[in-house]
């Protein structure tokens, strides 16, 4: 067994392959969501098997390198995170694990087992978002190819849209059951689940309503807001903490611009609705998410001002740097946070930009704009003007 104390402060270790799987919407099965090594999956024999692929050989081998300190590229969005001063998700789970009581750390790493189970069960979705692709959204199929045609490739090409993830394989009672019995203080098994769109999914309810330890789970999941499903709202008040994230990029036209075809007047309806829910019941936290790209950098002074003035201060707003495609992302240059437009532009107007990824954004922007009913963005082609001489 590791001496996790030992390890804990070190800049490669992560407990995720002792705990935690997640399955994504393509069928692929990752130790967890932000793993972004598709040129060599982990698991590539595990296809929609997360429960396999974590009591594989490659588990253990991946635990091995990870308390030698040996860096993994899958692991690569938490060391960019860390080293532009975000906290990752590593150090995220690390927190946790560091609270927990000895015994129960030393059940952790002493008796390997899925703690936290992570399932994207389908791309089955009401948006094409500007960011997102044919692994988040089926909505996105006809785009790809068009794309692909002018010569701008897109990171969810090629997927098997059409299977699905089968919940029958899930036993959330025997989950519970295992990870509760190892250790007095385990008062709770968490899964999380994401899109896809979540909340139009059958497979959820299906899954949720199966589980009769209701009060002894933690679910965690987000939503475009699009929709209030009362159905899965009933359940979420029987379970032992809920987790929403409403994952909003941007207000009024910026909304519908991003999250086509997204209104803005519904949705914020139903986002009132969510938090008149977090109000009212104490196991159910709600807070907003935005996907930081060159799409909405300039917006989100307004952004965050809109929010807090609506909904007070204290609302949580948690800002995440996008990644792919790249040349809607800002992720791998300095640190990113609601005051980088100057970096922003200096960027933009290097001696050496990029050139590959500016053509790129201008010949998807004029794409966006020219297929679907959305209002061009005075502020973004004023910023960006330079870019397209």
């Amino acid at each position: 067994m590791i001496n996790y104390d030992k390890h804990k402060n070190n800049k490669v270790f992560c407990p995720v392959p002792w705990v935690h799987v997640a399955l994504r919407s393509d069928g692929n099965v990752t130790p967890c969501c932000k793993w972004n090594n598709t040129d060599q999956p982990i698991y590539k024999d595990y296809t929609y098997d997360p429960f396999g692929a974590f009591n594989s050989k490659h588990t253990l081998a991946f635990r091995e390198q990870l308390e030698k300190g040996i860096k993994s590229i899958g692991c690569n969005q938490c060391y960019v995170n860390e080293e532009v001063g975000k906290e990752s998700l590593r150090q995220r789970i690390i927190k946790k694990v560091s609270s927990q009581t000895p015994s129960a750390k030393e059940q952790i790493f002493a008796s390997p087992q899925i703690r936290f189970l992570e399932l994207n069960i389908s791309n089955f979705c009401n948006l094409k978002c500007a960011s997102c692709d044919v692994h988040q959204s089926n909505l996105w199929e006809k785009d790809e190819i068009e794309l692909n045609k002018l010569g701008i490739l897109r990171p969810g090409s090629n997927i098997n849209t059409l299977k699905k993830f089968n919940t029958k394989d899930i036993n959330l009672d025997k989950l519970i059951e295992n990870h509760l019995s190892t250790d007095p203080s385990f008062t709770f098994f968490s899964i999380k689940i994401l899109g896809g769109e979540p909340s139009i999914q059958p497979e959820v309810l299906t899954l949720l309503e199966s589980c009769s330890k209701k009060d002894k789970l933690q679910f965690q999941t987000n939503t475009n807001a699009v929709i209030f499903p009362n159905k899965l709202i009933q359940i979420f008040k029987k379970l032992n903490k809920v987790d929403i994230s409403l994952s909003i990029d941007g207000i009024e036209d910026y909304d519908r611009y991003l999250r086509y075809p997204s209104n803005w007047k519904s949705k914020l309806e139903n986002i009132k609705k969510y938090m008149e829910l977090a109000s009212m019941y104490d196991n159910i936290n709600i807070k907003f998410h935005c996907t930081v790209s060159i799409l909405n950098i300039f917006h989100l002074e307004y952004y965050d001002s809109f929010l807090k003035k609506l909904f007070g201060e204290n609302i949580v707003i948690f800002y995440s740097l996008l990644q792919r495609p790249e040349y809607l992302s800002i992720a791998y240059h300095k640190k990113v946070d609601i005051q980088a437009e100057e970096y922003v532009l200096n960027y933009m107007y290097s001696k050496q930009p990029n050139k590959q990824y500016i053509n790129n954004f201008k010949i998807f922007k004029n794409y966006i704009e020219n297929t679907r009913d959305i209002k061009p963005l005075e502020e973004l082609d004023l910023r960006y003007a330079g870019m397209f001489d």
